[in-house]
């Protein structure tokens, strides 16, 4: 659980597909760029940590769709879900978006 004073630097899903698909139309919401999501090719790890750090300190990041090692999704993680990575900074601005667009229902 993050607390106030925690600083993160990623923001990482882990999803069904369906949750997947939507999370990747978020990200190109009101951007006409073709590349705003990226499956670059590496281990589950170098997926996980190396791109998505690497894409958070961009000034035009990139989300990451990674859990594509194969011998990482026999065993990692519950339901073989997919994961989706994003930099704070980009998480923070899609969410704000949503947010002004469809205020959450209580």
């Amino acid at each position: 659980m993050l607390t106030e004073s925690d600083n993160p630097s990623i923001y990482c899903v882990f999803a069904k597909p369906d949750v997947i698909s939507a999370l990747h139309t978020l990200s190109s919401f009101d951007n006409t760029r073709i590349d705003n999501v990226i499956v670059p090719l590496g281990s589950g790890c170098e997926q996980m940590l190396t791109f998505a750090f690497d894409e958070a300190r961009k000034e035009n990041p990139r989300a990451i769709l990674g859990g594509m090692d194969t011998a990482m999704r026999t065993s990692e993680f519950p339901d073989k879900s997919d994961r989706y990575l994003y930099g704070i900074n980009h998480f923070m601005s899609i969410s704000s978006r949503i947010s002004s667009i469809h205020p959450p229902v209580l």
